[in-house]
């Protein structure tokens, strides 16, 4: 049996490229987080104050602290989704700006011999169109990036959000229940 890839693979090599990309990416990185931190910034503020303030310590939360954090973020939240709009809207018209240059490149570059018939193939059209693209691509893929950052971030925050409207209805019947309970004690006596 013929080995393939899979069994004669150059670990060093493929772990170099790694390296290098992972150190030349770090500018996309930025310019991704960058984006996310500006339209969700608050949301990630207020999450890390509910993990420091409910989450993280040894004792129970109380209720203010709870009601607090479930308005808080209840509207954070609606503010957040807003941007995710605007987000989004950077993330269509960056791929209309990408689709348009790499559509003039691909025309631009059509020619015809004497029999009319293209000189340059399909795949080398291609080629031309997605270089001279790229950096409108490469944008696009990044709003597209941090548009699902965001929305991923408002779905966890929806999560946190259901789980203290757990959290506080338990308590609110645990309440009404001891003061149902101590209300007949006091009657009985």
């Amino acid at each position: 049996m013929k080995a393939t890839f899979l069994d004669v693979y150059d670990k060093k090599e493929v772990k170099n490229i790694q390296i290098n990309l992972e150190e030349k990416a770090g500018y996309f990185n930025t310019l991704c987080d960058d984006i996310v931190t500006k339209y969700a910034g608050d949301l990630d503020n207020l999450m890390k104050w509910v993990y420091n303030a409910i989450i993280q310590p040894d004792i129970p939360a109380d209720s203010d602290t709870l009601e607090k954090a479930f308005l808080e973020l209840s509207n954070c939240v609606y503010f957040t989704y807003e941007n995710l709009e605007h987000v989004g809207v950077f993330d269509a018209l960056s791929k209309a700006a990408y689709k348009e240059v790499y559509n003039d490149a691909y025309t631009k570059n059509i020619e015809k011999d004497g029999e009319k018939r293209n000189k340059k193939t399909v795949a080398e059209l291609t080629a031309i169109a997605e270089t001279e693209s790229k950096y409108e691509s490469v944008l696009n893929d990044i709003y597209s990036a941090a548009y699902t950052i965001i929305k991923n971030k408002i779905t966890a925050a929806q999560t946190m959000i259901a789980t203290l409207s757990k959290i506080l209805s338990k308590r609110m019947q645990e309440d009404n229940t001891m003061g149902s309970t101590r209300q007949r004690l006091v009657e009985e006596y």
